[in-house]
């Protein structure tokens, strides 16, 4: 059994034109922890409010439904001789038949914000936080599936397989494609080679070394690694 280098395993791992589909996944992360952070972080600032902060009364600048079929309301008040504005989301859509625009409405207000007493705030459902993420996972999942498989196959080729000559039947660049901004182009190569069996069999290899195939035509030889039935064109660099 040869040891495999670090730099060889992650070069097996990313030489599957779908393993693009990580950098999907980990471009993907923050924006999917977003909506998670930005709630947890609403709750911790409501319960500061709760505990720490001050009654007072602000004024009512605009109050709305949005497309969500949720009150937002916008309002000033002052706070240490300063005066701001804040915003409120609730789904307790009759405030808006008990408030107007120029109305007073009692709040909380610290150093952290403020909120209105006695309303609730809107908040997402929880299950969402974790819906959205599953849709994303189980989407690229099938390509998650063939970048495992391809690299346990090239993996058991460059640990047991013997270094041998191949006959090209063909060589073909791929489709070009990207993942967000990860740009990826490919060759495939058709090639003939004699298994352990001692039987002539037909190997397909994807790569992205143009190097490998530089002046390579039909029924040139190609380096190939053999294990049992299975080959692939070998990359030593």
């Amino acid at each position: 059994m040869k040891p495999l280098l670090f730099r060889t395993r992650l070069k097996l791992f990313f030489s599957h034109r779908f393993s693009r589909a990580f950098g999907m996944l980990f471009f993907a992360i923050p924006f999917l922890a977003i909506p998670l952070i930005s709630s947890l972080v609403s709750e911790i600032d409501d319960n500061k409010l709760l505990k720490n902060g001050v009654e007072a009364v602000g004024k009512i600048l605009n109050i709305h439904e949005n497309a969500r079929n949720t009150i937002i309301i916008e309002y000033q008040y002052a706070l240490n001789g300063k005066l701001k504005t804040d915003r409120f989301e609730t789904p307790e859509v009759h405030v808006r038949g008990y408030y107007k625009e120029g109305d007073e409405i009692p709040i909380l207000v610290s150093e952290d914000g403020s909120l209105i007493q006695n309303v609730d705030r809107f908040r997402l459902p929880d299950h969402l936080f974790y819906m959205i993420p599953l849709i994303f996972l189980m989407c690229l999942s099938p390509f998650v599936i063939a970048v495992l498989i391809n690299y346990i196959k090239l993996k058991s080729l460059y640990t047991h397989g013997c270094l041998l000559a191949g006959k090209i039947v063909s060589i073909k660049q791929g489709s070009s494609h990207s993942f967000i901004f990860f740009s990826d182009t490919f060759y495939r190569v058709v090639f003939k080679f004699t298994d352990s069996m001692n039987r002539e069999r037909t190997g397909r290899s994807t790569t992205r070394n143009l190097a490998l195939i530089a002046n390579k035509n039909k029924g040139d030889d190609i380096q190939i690694l053999v294990f049992k039935d299975k080959a692939t064109v070998y990359d030593d660099e």
